[in-house]
């Protein structure tokens, strides 16, 4: 497991190693940049908040998210970074229709929708008392 917080890539040393998985969180720096970082994060809040309402699946909302999809779609290919194109994320190239048909084939079980909307209730609460507290400061 890693994660990217731009500039940077947090993981462990052997992981380091994975080729494949450094390629996956390279492309979510170029992602963030072209984004401007900031931009990035509201949108890949606000993009997984959206298909967990919609699929009621955590595996899906993180699966399916705009910017794991192209980064699981070409996590492969280790010269993708050299020709890819801005905004990949927000296009459906044939490598990333194929990703998704293949989440999408999976089906949800009861358990998992039950947790995802157990997660959507947590969420829900957690913005009432934000928006809450936001009316006293305004």
């Amino acid at each position: 497991m890693a994660f990217t917080i731009y500039p940077f890539i947090v993981s462990s040393n052997t992981e380091k190693q994975n080729k494949v998985l450094m390629n996956h969180e390279n492309i979510h720096l170029k992602q963030q940049k072209e984004l401007l970082i900031i931009l990035f994060y509201p949108l890949y809040f606000l993009n997984s908040f959206y298909l967990l309402i919609r699929y009621l699946s955590l595996k899906k909302c993180y699966s399916l998210n705009m910017f794991e999809v192209e980064s699981y779609s070409y996590e492969n290919d280790l010269s993708y970074l050299e020709s890819r194109k801005k905004f990949t994320c927000f296009k459906n190239t044939k490598e990333i229709v194929e990703y998704k048909n293949n989440i999408l084939k999976e089906k949800t079980n009861f358990s998992e929708k039950a947790m995802a909307i157990f997660s959507l209730s947590i969420i829900m609460f957690f913005l009432f008392i934000i928006i809450k507290e936001l009316k006293y400061i305004i």
